[in-house]
Order: C-alpha cells, then sequence, then structure tokens
C-alpha cells in the first residue's frame, strides 16, 4: 500500500505573498497591499531567477476559487507553492513580474543560497 504523505519531523513553512483581507467589523484591510512593496528598480540583477523560482516551485496543494490579482488584472491562480521552507500563493510571480512587487530579503537570501535550484 502506498502513500502520498511525507513521513518524518513536521516542518513549519513560512508564509509570504498574502495580501489584504476586509476587517468585517472596521471595513480596514488587516495585511499590508501589494501595492507598498512596488519598486521596479528591486533585485534587477536576478529578478528573472526570482520569478522563475517562485513560479515553477512544486505545487502545495489548490484551493476553490481563484485569486484575484489585487492590481486588478483578473484571476491570479488557486494554489500554494513551496520550496519546502517558504510557501506562497500562485500567483507570487505575477506580481514580481508585472508589478515589480518587492519580496522579503530573507526569502530571497534563501533563493541565492540555492543557486535558484528548486526542489522537485
Amino acid at each position: 500500500m502506498s502513500s502520498d504523505r511525507v513521513h518524518g519531523p513536521a516542518r513549519e513553512l513560512k508564509l509570504i505573498g498574502l495580501w489584504p483581507l476586509v476587517d468585517a467589523v472596521t471595513g480596514h484591510p488587516t495585511w499590508i497591499h501589494p501595492n507598498q512593496l512596488v519598486d521596479e528598480d528591486w533585485e534587477a540583477e536576478y529578478r528573472d531567477q526570482i520569478i522563475d523560482y517562485v513560479k515553477h516551485c512544486p505545487i502545495l496543494g489548490h484551493w476553490s476559487g481563484l485569486s484575484p490579482c489585487r492590481f486588478g488584472c483578473g484571476p491570479n491562480g488557486s494554489g500554494d507553492i513551496t520550496d519546502g521552507e517558504w510557501v506562497w500563493p500562485q500567483g507570487l510571480a505575477h506580481y514580481v513580474d508585472v508589478h515589480h512587487v518587492r519580496l522579503p530579503d530573507e526569502f530571497v537570501a534563501s533563493m541565492k543560497s540555492r543557486r535558484f535550484q528548486r526542489p522537485h
């Protein structure tokens, strides 16, 4: 009998790339909006490698419905992606590529330390 579960010690993943939810009581966003992270000059030397990494790591799971682009471009994926250390929404590459959204320095340092080699 085979199983698709991963055995071994549980590992807590670091979550990035989630954008605002509207608080039902106040009507205010509870997280930062990605428009506050736009930086067209950020990591210009590595941007293509960052986008490729974020876009092509393994899918962790899919969810019901599509997440909308917070800049109004339309549907932007329905799954989560992981490299085994970090987890992010499937549309994160879109934000970096199209909207020049800056990612956390710690996440980029992790990619660089792996020489942008994605897990399989």
